[in-house]
C-alpha cells in the first residue's frame, strides 16, 4: 500500500509538471520568434560589402537557426510595412537561396529589386540582376533566365553608353556582372536545347579571346549538354594543356585551375560511361589532394557503382566523409550539433558501396540519412534507396522511394536516363 500511494502521489507530480510545460510552449516559441525577429532587424545595420559578406557567411554556418529566422523574415516581409533594408533584403534572399527556401528568396528578391529602383542604385540593381537569374537558373526556369540575362545586357549597354556621353567610367559593378551574367545567358541558353544559338554566342566571343579559359571551360559545359562527349573532352584536354603552358599563371594558379579542369574532365568521362578514364583523372587529381573529400568520395562511387575495387571504394567514401566532416569544423570551429550533418552524396556513396556487399540494412541508414536533407532530394539517391528496400524484401517502400525519384529529377540527359529507368522499375513492381 504504501508503495502504491507513493507511485500514485509521483504521477500527479508528474501530470502537474507536464501540464505546466504545456501552458509554458506557447510563452517559450513567442519568445523564440521575438529573438528570431530581433536577429532579422539587426541585419539592418550592417553596411559595406566586407561586412555582409562577413555576415551571410555566419548565416550560413549557422543552418538549424538561420532557417528558423528565415520563416520568420518571411512573415515580416509580408507585413504591410515590412521592416527590412535594401542590404538585409539582398542578405536574406542570399542566404534562403543557400538553404534552397525558394520561395522565399523569391519573396526577399523581389522587395530588394523595389528598394534597388527606389534607390536609383546600379550597384544594387546589379546585385539584384545576377542573384535572381541565379534563383532562376537553380529553379530550373530557364526561359526566364535567358530573358533576364538579356534584360541585363541590354541594361548596361544603355548604362555604359550614358556613362561615356558623361565622360564617366561605368559603375564598377556593372563590369563585374559581365562574366557572370554571360555564363547564364549561355548556361540556359543550353538547358532548353538551344545548343546552335548558344555555340554562335560562345565561338564568336572565343574568336577574339582563344585564351579565355573561362570561355573554354563554358564550351565544354555546352558541348556536354548537347551529349558531345569526344569533342568537350578533347575542349578539356587543350585546355589543361594551354594552362599548364601558361607563363603567366604562378605554379599554384596552374595547378589550382588545371585540376578544376581536369575535374569537370571527369565528369564528363562519366557521362561518357568510360569509367576507367575517370577514374584516371580522379587519380591524378588525388596525388595533388590526396585527402579531397570530392576527390575521394567521386572515385570511390565510381568503382563502386560499376563492381570494382569494392573494399577500396569502401575506405575512400568513410575517408571522404571523414574529412569533409573535418573541413566543417575548420571553417565553423563553433559549429552546432544540429548543423554537423554528412554530406548527402557521400552518405549515398556509402550507402551504395554497402549495398553492394550486400549489407542492405547498413546501406538502408545511410541512404534515408541522404534524403533527409534537401541535397539528397536526388533520382539517384532515390533509386539506390528503392534498390535497398527491394532487397530487404519491402516492395511498397521501394515503389514509393522511385516514385520520389522520378519526382526529383531534373532535365539534364544523365538524370532523364535514370529517370526512364526508374519508371521501368515502377511499372514492373506495380503489376
Amino acid at each position: 500500500m504504501v508503495a502504491t500511494n507513493k507511485t500514485g502521489g509521483m504521477l500527479f507530480i508528474l501530470g502537474i509538471l507536464a501540464l505546466l510545460a504545456f501552458l509554458q510552449a506557447p510563452a517559450r516559441a513567442a519568445d523564440e520568434e521575438a529573438a528570431l525577429r530581433e536577429q532579422a532587424l539587426k541585419l539592418n545595420d550592417i553596411t559595406g560589402e566586407e561586412a555582409q559578406t562577413t555576415a551571410l557567411q555566419d548565416l550560413l554556418n549557422s543552418p538549424t537557426n538561420t532557417k528558423k529566422m528565415l520563416a520568420v523574415a518571411a512573415k515580416m516581409a509580408g507585413e504591410k510595412d515590412q521592416p527590412f533594408k535594401a542590404n538585409a533584403t539582398f542578405m536574406l534572399a542570399r542566404a534562403a537561396q543557400a538553404f534552397r527556401d525558394y520561395d522565399a528568396s523569391d519573396k526577399f528578391y523581389k522587395i530588394f529589386q523595389k528598394q534597388a529602383k527606389e534607390l536609383e542604385s546600379v550597384t544594387k540593381t546589379v546585385q539584384w540582376f545576377v542573384g535572381y537569374s541565379g534563383l532562376l537558373y537553380e529553379t530550373k526556369k530557364y526561359d526566364k533566365c535567358e530573358e533576364l540575362s538579356r534584360d541585363f545586357f541590354t541594361l548596361a549597354q544603355k548604362l555604359e553608353e550614358a556613362a561615356k556621353d558623361a565622360g564617366q567610367k561605368p559603375d564598377e559593378a556593372l563590369s563585374r556582372a559581365q562574366g557572370p551574367m554571360f555564363r547564364r545567358l549561355v548556361m540556359s541558353l543550353a538547358k532548353q536545347g538551344e545548343f546552335k544559338e548558344a555555340n554562335t554566342i560562345l565561338d564568336k566571343l572565343l574568336e577574339g579571346n582563344p585564351d579565355n579559359y573561362s570561355l573554354a571551360d563554358l564550351k565544354g559545359f555546352v558541348l556536354r549538354e548537347d551529349g558531345k562527349y569526344d569533342e568537350a573532352v578533347k575542349v578539356y584536354d587543350e585546355l589543361i594543356d594551354k594552362i599548364n603552358k601558361d607563363k603567366e599563371l604562378t605554379r599554384d594558379e596552374k595547378r589550382d585551375l588545371a585540376n578544376e579542369m581536369r575535374y569537370m574532365l571527369s565528369n564528363v568521362y562519366i557521362e561518357n560511361k568510360d569509367v576507367d578514364k575517370a577514374a584516371d583523372q580522379l587519380k591524378e587529381l588525388l596525388k595533388a589532394e590526396p585527402d579531397n573529400p570530392t576527390y575521394n568520395n567521386d572515385l570511390g562511387f565510381i568503382w563502386a557503382d560499376n563492381d570494382k575495387n569494392i573494399e577500396e571504394s569502401e575506405k575512400m567514401i568513410r575517408k571522404a566523409i571523414e574529412e569533409d566532416k573535418k573541413l566543417r569544423h575548420k571553417n565553423n570551429p563553433k559549429i552546432k550539433p544540429e548543423d554537423d550533418k554528412d554530406n548527402a552524396a557521400y552518405l549515398d556513396s556509402l550507402g551504395w558501396v554497402l549495398f553492394k556487399q550486400k549489407k542492405y540494412d547498413d546501406a538502408k541508414k545511410y541512404l534515408e540519412q541522404a534524403i533527409e536533407d534537401k541535397e539528397g532530394q536526388h533520382v539517384e539517391i532515390f533509386d539506390h534507396l528503392g534498390d535497398t528496400y527491394m532487397a530487404l524484401g519491402d516492395k511498397a517502400k521501394a515503389v514509393e522511394a522511385w516514385k520520389k525519384g522520378v519526382e526529383a529529377a531534373s532535365d539534364n540527359k544523365r538524370e532523364q536516363q535514370r529517370k526512364t529507368d526508374v519508371e521501368k522499375k515502377i511499372k514492373a513492381n506495380e503489376k
